[in-house]
């Protein structure tokens, strides 16, 4: 499912897509609106669906953008060139009086919500919104319309998409789209009498349990894939495992026992961690060690560090082990592509007087932590 307003994010690597609820628009500006030929066209308009989408965030549905398209070569009478929301009330006549406008609705079917954008500030009625629903030609579904002049804003589209999603059957073929309530103005039933309710006049913030619960169940509302959530680049995440040690000629100074207590430190990235063993025999032994731990590399210049240090345990005083360390940065993956493809990597011999020995290791990607698509709601996960 392509969302125009939801682009994916510069830095994702992989884009993870979900079950979700969705409510289908298409965009249609017309030549009189201060969006026609608008460099910043898509930015606003954008901004307007995503405030309109976190108003109706709690009802578990999320509105997705299929088109945004100018229409300037369609001749009508009256000419979309001409439309100005001072000469149109936004009443149940406003069907034929845009038949032509609600009849132009290029890919956008009837599951769709068709938005217009017009050019003045307001109706003549004041409103700066309107909804429209009639049966489409021939008659299979009800086709739903919105009209915005170039002052609505987020919460006055909220409030026109809360009249489409209420459309319900009263009777077989009958329908109606009064506010569920609770506070439905008795005077307005298709309104709500509270202030901060969406639905109000004036158009809230605020919805109700049941105004959320018919929305919800719209036939507007239709199961698609959405993209949720996104791997980034940076940070990655990568594993670090020590893995064994192989021994070749140990010396502890002593005659005849020559078995070595020791203790490694592996340094990663500022983490240390710690192997000891109190029984290091003359080789050739293998000796299991498996401590391991996760670094984060949270740009291309950062770097993972591997430092290892040790002691042999003496009666008098204790002795160094041999050291070691290297640095792996982009150019080999952070490690994981040494060699290709990675395989268990190697100090070489390590080698002092109190042991000869070869420590083996692996740097291995692991998953990134997923980040949500900004923007998106995530209770419209189905």
């Amino acid at each position: 499912m392509v969302d125009i307003c939801r682009e994916k994010p510069k830095d994702a690597i992989q884009i993870n897509a979900k079950k979700c609820r969705v409510v289908n628009l298409c965009m249609y500006i017309t030549p009189t609106s201060t969006y026609f030929h608008n460099p910043h066209q898509k930015e606003e308009i954008c901004k307007i669906v995503q405030e309109a989408s976190t108003i109706w965030c709690d009802a578990e549905i999320v509105f997705n953008v299929n088109r945004i398209d100018e229409l300037q070569h369609v001749r009508t009478d009256p000419p979309f060139e001409k439309l100005r929301a001072e000469d149109i009330t936004c009443n149940a006549d406003i069907g034929e009086r845009l038949v032509n406008l609600f009849n132009t609705r290029p890919g956008c079917d009837d599951l769709t919500i068709a938005v217009y954008w017009i050019g003045g500030n307001a109706f003549q009625d004041g409103s700066t919104g309107c909804h429209h629903f009639s049966f489409s030609t021939p008659k299979e579904h009800l086709q739903h319309s919105i009209v915005l002049t170039d002052n609505a804003n987020g919460k006055v589209f909220a409030h026109e998409l809360g009249h489409a999603l209420f459309v319900r059957e009263k009777t077989p073929g009958d329908f109606f789209n009064d506010d569920p309530g609770p506070g439905t103005d008795p005077n307005d039933p298709i309104h709500n009498k509270n202030s901060d309710n969406l639905m109000n006049h004036i158009a809230g913030t605020q919805t109700t349990d049941d105004q959320r619960k018919v929305a919800k169940n719209s036939k507007l509302v239709v199961q698609e894939f959405c993209d949720v959530s996104f791997i980034p680049l940076f940070p990655k995440r990568f594993e670090v495992e020590i893995l064994s040690m192989g021994v070749h000629e140990v010396d502890d100074g002593l005659d005849p026992d020559d078995d070595l207590e020791l203790r490694w430190n592996f340094n990663i990235n500022g983490t240390v961690l710690t192997w000891e063993h109190h029984q290091i025999e003359d080789g050739p032994v293998p000796y299991h060690i498996g401590v391991r731990t996760v670094v984060s590399v949270d740009k291309e210049t950062d770097v993972i560090t591997i430092g290892m240090s040790g002691v042999e345990f003496d009666e008098d005083e204790n002795d160094a082990l041999p050291t070691f360390s290297a640095t792996f940065d982009k150019t080999t993956n952070w490690g994981t592509n040494i060699p290709t493809p990675p395989v268990v990597l190697s100090t070489s011999i390590l080698e002092n007087d109190e042991i000869k020995c070869e420590i083996f290791f692996k740097i291995t990607s692991v998953a990134s932590a997923e980040k949500a698509i900004p923007g998106f709601c995530q209770t419209a996960l189905v």
